[in-house]
């Protein structure tokens, strides 16, 4: 496998205008920093977004770019002090940035809630005196549901 993906690489390298540039670095690192295709071509002169898109291809750099969504929000809630996002798209990416780690990955926050609440707590004859009448243990109060 790993010697058909050279192969593959080598071949998309002999006709690629990125792998020849000098400013390849520059080229991927202004693509993985979410700087846009229609940019990175006028920038560096490349003619077309299918040069970027066929070398992001040929070497992952669209999963790369997209492990660094942090960066792409944390610009756009920069850009937010200087221009005029709508209210609901500021706080939308700021909610979403909240919900990522340092390296971009997701990170749903759960919140876990114990519905037994105090009954958990009690024990089978406490559960069986509840059951017959309705009285609570003497240790019990309101605080103690809030789990």
């Amino acid at each position: 496998m790993k010697l058909k993906r050279a192969t593959k690489s080598s071949a998309h390298a002999a006709h690629c205008t990125i792998c020849k540039s000098p400013q390849r670095r520059e080229i991927e690192a202004e693509f993985l920093s979410w700087v846009s295709q229609a940019q990175i071509v006028r920038d560096f002169k490349l003619g077309s977004r299918q040069v970027i898109r066929r070398h992001g291809l040929a070497f992952g750099l669209f999963a790369k770019r997209d492990g660094n969504v942090r960066q792409l929000l944390g610009d756009f809630l920069e850009r937010g002090l200087r221009v005029k996002p709508t209210g609901q798209s500021f706080v939308a990416a700021a909610v979403a940035l909240s919900k990522l780690d340092e390296q971009g990955r997701s990170i749903e926050r759960v919140e876990s809630v114990n519905g037994l609440g105090a009954f958990g707590k009690m024990t089978r004859g406490e559960l069986r005196k509840y059951a017959e009448d309705g009285s609570l243990p003497s240790w019990f109060s309101k605080d103690s549901t809030d789990t």
